[in-house]
């Protein structure tokens, strides 16, 4: 059997490889460099784990502060040798954007030669005039850009104070892969940069551990996360690990950037991976199953084989627990993943949609994953067409077209049939449409085709219609021809 997040996937696929649906590499980073660099040690790491969770602005959501994963994560850092001279732990109303600003000026400028400097955040990641903002326990939802801790601006801190060898740049919150692109700007010919995060710059973040958890598992030297059996956990292990744990449990893109001289560089010490009882069937340890149950399906990962069953870990917000179930009563997980075309590389964000289900928001059809879908309200309301998404880059990037993916589940409601788009020079004023495209009811991709290219940073996407009468839109996937 195939488990329900594969539905639309029953058999091979023959894809297009220039199409939404084409295979996406499974990690971004440079060329593989050969022997091993080096190796993590605690000893030699300084730098900032934040977290925040309740904000001084009521209108963020806050989080459990139950088993807070931060601590953990810190803690972790000290077992493996660490100090706390070293490491600053900044949690809540302690975490302000002049607080973070401060501990990482400090503890970059008092950082020895070799040294690792590591920067981590857990909190929301919001969007500002000038970016994403990760956001302190001061900041003010009417003033992102002026009160939120900017990562190139903690980038740059780094840049202008740090004279040890590597900086490791982690955050878990909603557009964290914009730590991918502060990273970037450190000067690789003084240090090496990486980052790691649990979304990419395009996609909100589960509110859930997943990928801290996932970090302090690698540090501890968690013999699962060894892929290839050679006794350690290398920084590439750790980026696919984060990827998977984020694909399969949160269903969500995450960020990585790995320069070559830390692909192979070591993490932790293993111990051997379980040798599977019995003879080998169709499951692996290590592999993420969905699992049938009372509470309905839940996504796992096996521990061991045990005969006729299996060991599968589950993760609950802060809590991990392990259930040994009939392998009957598992299946595998097929989950289909888009490549990040011209505008998600741009760093596209969604600025407004006209209406959103919950459970079915607009970002959805700019995750990458083409079995999530942005859908208009019908639950409260039925707002009828026409509908919009606005779309805007972090940087201009030039397109003869759109690609849209109708959703894939085999149930056409939402269906775009006709639809107009736009360009703006300020995201205010859009003018004529640069094209206007009608479609026939079918699950197929759509194409949006631009009679001359278009270099901009403001799209705005209007659905006309629909099939049959029905009044709600829907998209699985966006992306733009090159």
């Amino acid at each position: 059997m195939t488990s329900v997040f594969g539905m639309a996937l029953l058999g091979a696929l023959l894809l297009d490889p220039g199409s939404l649906l084409a295979a996406a590499p499974r990690v971004a980073d440079a060329a593989h460099p050969g022997p091993k660099a080096w190796k993590f040690e605690g000893s030699d790491a300084c730098g900032v784990v934040a977290g925040v969770l309740t904000w001084k602005d009521a209108s963020y959501s806050s989080y459990s502060a139950e088993n807070r994963k931060e601590r953990e994560l810190y803690e972790t850092l000290l077992a493996r040798g660490a100090s706390r001279e070293g490491i600053s732990l900044l949690l809540d109303a302690d975490a302000t954007r002049d607080a973070v600003y401060e501990a990482v000026r400090r503890r970059a400028s008092a950082a020895p030669a070799g040294s690792t400097f590591v920067f981590y955040y857990a909190g929301h990641g919001v969007y500002g005039k000038d970016g994403i903002f990760l956001a302190g326990y001061d900041m003010e939802s009417g003033k992102v850009d002026g009160t939120g801790i900017s990562p190139k601006e903690v980038a740059a801190i780094i840049g202008r104070h740090f004279r040890g060898g590597r900086v490791l740049m982690m955050a878990d919150c909603c557009y964290s892969g914009a730590l991918v692109g502060a990273a970037q700007g450190l000067d690789s010919s003084r240090t090496t940069a990486a980052a790691l995060t649990s979304a990419s710059i395009s996609n909100s973040s589960s509110g859930n551990w997943t990928f801290t958890q996932t970090v302090i598992d690698a540090l501890s030297g968690r013999g699962l996360m060894d892929r290839n059996g050679d006794g350690v956990i290398t920084f590439g292990e750790l980026c696919q690990e984060v990827a998977d744990a984020m694909r399969y449990r949160e269903r969500q893109l995450s960020g990585c950037l790995l320069p070559g001289a830390m692909r192979d560089a070591v993490v932790a010490a293993a111990p051997p991976r379980p040798r599977p009882e019995g003879a080998p069937g169709r499951f692996a340890p290590g592999e993420y199953v969905s699992v049938s149950g009372k509470d309905g399906v839940r996504v796992g990962r096996i521990l061991e084989l045990r005969g006729k069953n299996l060991a599968v870990e589950f993760y609950d917000y802060t809590d991990k627990s392990v259930a040994t179930i009939p392998a009957a009563q598992a299946d595998k997980i097929v989950v289909r993943s888009c490549p990040a075309g011209p505008l998600r590389k741009a760093g596209v964000r969604i600025v407004r949609a006209d209406s959103a289900e919950p459970g079915n928001e607009p970002e959805k059809c700019l995750d990458g994953d083409p079995d999530t879908i942005w859908h208009t309200e019908w639950t409260n309301r039925l707002p009828g067409y026409p509908h919009e998404l606005r779309l805007e880059t972090a940087k201009e990037v030039s397109i003869t077209g759109l690609r849209l993916l109708p959703r894939q589940d085999g149930n056409w409601n939402g269906w775009i049939g006709k639809c107009a788009l736009y360009s703006s020079t300020d995201g205010t004023n859009w003018g004529a449409p640069l094209a206007v495209s009608e479609f026939e009811r079918s699950a197929s991709e759509k194409i949006i085709r631009l009679k001359a290219r278009v270099s901009t940073r403001h799209l705005k996407l209007v659905a006309l219609s629909g099939f049959e009468g029905q009044v709600w839109a829907s998209l699985a996937e966006l992306e733009a021809l090159r």
